[in-house]
């Protein structure tokens, strides 16, 4: 939505960057990685509950999966949003495949 703050503004459209500015809504984003970051570490959990066999590599794609969300807020500046593409369409795409990729590895290892 970031890209489309100036499209947004010249059509009255009330999108979280239009409201509450780019720093607004890199906060935004912020806390709902986090919240993403919980799950994802409670998921890990859970797997390594219900499944004995579930070992360490669990936690690691978990660590990577959060380490690549904090990675994305890094490259994102208020002031400079010229790396927003690698930070969202390169990282997530890397950490979903990396993430999915470690726990299938963990199930069948």
């Amino acid at each position: 939505a970031l890209q489309d703050e100036d499209f947004d503004k010249s059509l009255s459209l009330h999108s979280i960057p239009v409201r509450m500015g780019t720093r607004g809504a890199l906060h935004i984003s912020e806390i709902f990685h986090l919240i993403c970051a919980g799950i994802i570490v409670y998921a890990a959990y859970l797997l390594a509950q219900q499944y004995s066999f579930i070992g360490w590599i669990n936690w690691v794609a978990a660590t990577v999966f959060v380490a690549l969300l904090v990675y994305q807020h890094l490259l994102v500046k208020p002031n400079d949003l010229s790396r927003v593409n690698l930070a969202f369409f390169t990282t997530n795409g890397f950490a979903s495949i990396l993430f999915c990729g470690l726990i299938v590895i963990d199930f069948y290892k």
